[in-house]
Formats: structure tokens, sequence, C-alpha cells
């Protein structure tokens, strides 16, 4: 199951296709996402590609 909430505006990485560098429209990840299983079709190049993110540990907070 997922789930789809209202956010504010924030600071967010872009998805780009590792091939030819066409940025995922309108789709963006918050910091420190934890995200696994989610895919695109490029709308360029029409490959089909899969993403997964992990927060970053810093030093502080280990």
């Amino acid at each position: 199951m997922y789930r789809v909430e209202k956010t504010e505006v924030a600071k967010v990485t872009k998805i780009q296709c590792p091939d030819c560098k066409e940025r995922v429209p309108m789709v963006g990840l918050l910091k420190d996402s934890h995200i696994e299983g989610l895919t695109f079709r490029c709308a360029r190049c029409r490959q089909y590609w899969k993403v997964s993110a992990n927060s970053v540990k810093t030093e502080n907070e280990m």
C-alpha cells in the first residue's frame, strides 16, 4: 500500500535519466527520503529506470 499526502513547498532533489539526463517533470525527492520500488520511463530515450534512496547519515548523527 502507498500513501499520498499534501505537502508544502520544499527543497527537493530532481530525478533525471542516467542515460540522457532528461529530468522527470514535476517529481522530486525530499531530503532524507527513503524510497524503494519507484520506476519511471524516460520521455526522451524511452528506457525504464528504477529509483531507490536511503537517508545519508552525517558524522554528527552517528
